[in-house]
């Protein structure tokens, strides 16, 4: 199909997509497309691709993988979470799924602004044991009016117009997970019928959920208890001190403890506190005191070898606990690419008193991938799921969002930090 064979709801339809594009993915679009002349002024850019388009250079099928994955690769917001059955379905019938999907669905360009009504799947792309759906729902932004009034005149008036907006899905029935991805809000009056701002991410995750279960049948969420134990994981890896001098002199050192301990018939630290308070007469206050005098020991001997830099691929930058009125930063100096300071102790043992007495809210995490690309997340932590909001405005490939999330799970079976780690 050409462009003088689109209907004129057609037309108008690819007319107001091509205005969410932005200058990378018509850079994208580019790439399959050379002859298309590149500007640097983003209307121009927008003009020269219909135009491309208005001359039937382009097969309109040619365009609709790119039209349904436009938001695709913004700054967008991550939701995952891992569910144990479908329709009390241990096993899951993927060709089924896949059929269910494609009746509810429509080609991108049938979608029109003004009259959808209801949630439509605009996509739907079956990879391996993974189906990935391009979910379109009814929104509404708002737009300046021109108005004719006095130069000096700075009064704005706010119409509200007519829009679409994406929800990505991918489902990975091998890892048993779903995973949205969220564009930016900002622009927004209104999405699926909800106009707060107040967490908006879990209220679109709930509604993407009630309309996926009213196709494919109840989908029972679990709930992941393990994050948290991957949370200390990625913390005591971030703040490891990577030097074997301090890991040999803590292995003397605990021998001779241990030698000590047996040569005398009553413990001495609890001997010694006992004697100083009735208070500190009790099994649990003195492992406590034990835990603080071996943490002090690790912070001597790291002041006296040093710390050696390694690479990890998460940094922690952010803490923030009681509903964001504390926020405990971090960042205390080192990143991957900047050991001019490197990360304290302290911090570490902050981070994890703070994980053990659960009251996490939110914790910064920057991705390092492999080829030096990094975003920053805000890791929040719910009942059925978890959030990665991204922390800056750069756009995030759908192939980097997916490293992001197979590195953080590679911490639900991980191992505790050992003296490997300085190899």
């Amino acid at each position: 199909m050409l462009y003088n064979q689109l209907t004129q709801s057609q037309i108008d339809n690819l007319w107001h997509l091509l205005e969410y594009s932005q200058l990378h993915q018509l850079n994208n679009l580019r790439k399959s497309f050379p002859e298309i002349i590149k500007k640097r002024d983003l209307e121009l850019y927008r003009n020269n691709v219909l135009e491309f388009i208005m001359l039937n250079e382009i097969e309109i099928e040619d365009l609709f993988d790119w039209l349904n994955t436009l938001k695709q690769d913004s700054n967008n917001t991550i939701v995952h979470m891992e569910f144990s059955t479908i329709e009390s379905k241990k096993k899951i019938n993927f060709a089924e799924l896949s059929r269910k999907f494609n009746n509810t669905s429509l080609k991108i360009l049938d979608i029109s602004r003004n009259e959808i009504e209801k949630p439509i799947f605009s996509l739907v792309n079956n990879i391996k044991n993974e189906i990935e759906l391009t979910l379109v729902v009814p929104a509404r932004k708002l737009k300046e009016e021109k108005q004719n009034f006095p130069i000096n005149n700075n009064r704005k008036t706010l119409i509200q117009q007519p829009a679409l907006y994406f929800i990505y899905i991918w489902f990975d029935f091998s890892q048993k997970s779903i995973t949205f991805s969220l564009p930016s809000t900002k622009e927004y009056f209104s999405i699926w019928d909800v106009t707060t701002k107040k967490n908006l991410p879990d209220i679109l995750t709930r509604k993407t959920i009630d309309f996926l279960e009213d196709i494919i049948g109840d989908i029972e969420l679990t709930s992941p208890n393990w994050v948290n134990k991957a949370l200390r994981d990625i913390t005591n890896e971030y703040y490891y001190h990577n030097n074997s001098e301090i890991e040999l002199e803590l292995e003397n050192i605990s021998k001779n403890k241990k030698m000590f301990e047996s040569s005398n018939e009553n413990d001495v630290i609890e001997e010694y506190f006992s004697t100083l308070s009735p208070i500190f007469n009790n099994e649990v206050t003195l492992q406590r005191i034990k835990n603080a005098i071996d943490k002090v020991i690790e912070k001597e001997l790291t002041a006296h070898f040093g710390l050696n830099p390694c690479r990890h691929p998460f940094e922690v930058f952010l803490q923030e606990v009681n509903k964001g009125d504390t926020t405990f930063k971090s960042r205390n100096g080192s990143t991957n690419h900047d050991m001019k300071n490197l990360p304290s102790l302290s911090t570490r043992d902050t981070i994890l008193s703070i994980l053990d007495s659960s009251s996490l809210k939110v914790l910064g995490l920057k991705y390092y991938s492999d080829t030096n690309e990094t975003v920053p997340y805000k890791f929040i932590c719910k009942d059925n799921w978890f959030i990665l909001e991204q922390t800056n405005e750069t756009g995030t490939t759908k192939e980097l969002v997916k490293n992001v999330l197979t590195e953080f799970k590679a911490y639900k079976g991980s191992e505790p930090i050992s003296n490997t780690r300085t190899k």
